[in-house]
């Protein structure tokens, strides 16, 4: 390691040349700074003036009529800068792990199973001649034509008087395993009666035979009635 050393003259106030005593701390410096590449060089100057007061003053020499000195130091270079130390990487939180799902059938959509047709019952007019289907077992009350005489006894009604007495059909709910049959029965009466195309008739024709085809396509009746 070369090493060069600068011994500085200093003037006093009266010019005359003052060598520095400091010189050997000064080598020092320089021997103990290391390798002189890395480092800077700066004057430094030591003002008295008149006063006797000393100041010291970096690389600007001293004003005129004050005692100076100076001394020239190698300082250390500025190291060059560190680069911010990296942020830390912060681990991946741990994740839950979920158990598994037992397989599981595959979900199918659960067919209905149809339920039975609703009550059914034959009623018969009184006397018996006549028989119909009808689903509350209740149906009114009819006026049953009565024969009219006349005054001397005999039948025939020249005045046109009409007679009738209040019967009341009877009524049997059909067993559960022929419901389907009366079902089937009751649906073509009710077709029959919209085919008749009466106006008198035709908007309880219609809501009679909606609900007999309600009855066959969704209760047990479908089954029975499938081809």
């Amino acid at each position: 390691m070369s090493c060069k050393v600068t011994i500085i003259s200093i003037f006093d106030s009266t010019g005359h040349h003052v060598l520095m005593r400091s010189i050997p701390l000064l080598v020092l410096l320089l021997l103990s700074g290391g390798s002189l590449q890395a480092q800077q060089s700066i004057t430094i100057y030591r003002c008295v003036n008149a006063a006797g007061i000393v100041t010291l003053q970096n690389d600007k020499p001293c004003a005129k009529g004050q005692q100076q000195q100076a001394r020239r130091m190698e300082v250390p270079a500025a190291p060059p800068p560190q680069a911010a130390p990296a942020a830390p990487v912060q681990a991946p939180a741990p994740t839950t792990q979920l158990p598994a799902l037992a397989a599981s059938e595959p979900m199918t959509a659960s067919k209905r199973e149809p339920l039975p047709p609703p009550p059914l019952y034959r009623c018969r007019t009184w006397g018996g001649k006549n028989s119909y289907l009808n689903e509350d077992g209740h149906p009114p009350k009819r006026c049953e034509p009565l024969p009219v005489q006349g005054i001397d006894g005999s039948t025939a009604n020249t005045g046109g008087i009409e007679a009738c007495q209040m019967r009341e059909d009877h009524c049997d709910r059909i067993p559960d395993e022929e419901l389907c049959t009366a079902w089937s029965e009751y649906n073509r009466q009710a077709e029959s009666m919209v085919r008749l195309e009466n106006p008198d008739i035709a908007a309880k024709a219609n809501a009679l035979y909606r609900r007999t085809q309600q009855v066959m396509n969704t209760t047990t009746c479908a089954d029975a009635t499938a081809p």
